[in-house]
């Protein structure tokens, strides 16, 4: 994470790389940059956060990634529930698969 200045905004703002902006949005490295090499045009454009290329190299700017953040909280991924980490009093309903039941 490097500071400069964007040049977009003209004011001082952090330069991430792409591990950086992974770590920050909660993804994985590789989901985000299939999200970025989407070559079949799957996704829609919404799922694919802001970037910036430079010398070949892509980057984010933070402030527009945590605007990607607030506006489009569907795109970035939920952590899966742990079972682990349940409590003792925490009780799961079992159905029963037999219709006549």
């Amino acid at each position: 994470m490097k500071k400069k200045i964007n040049p977009a905004t003209n004011k001082e703002d952090y330069k991430l790389n792409l591990r950086e902006a992974a770590e920050y949005l909660g993804m994985s490295y590789g989901r985000l940059w299939y999200r970025l090499k989407d070559k079949r045009r799957k996704l829609h454009p919404d799922f694919i956060p802001p970037m910036s290329v430079d010398y070949g190299y892509y980057f984010f700017w933070l402030s527009d990634l945590e605007h990607f953040k607030k506006t489009k909280q569907f795109a970035i991924p939920k952590p899966k529930f742990d079972d682990k980490k349940v409590p003792k009093d925490f009780k799961i309903l079992k159905f029963s698969k037999d219709p006549k039941n």
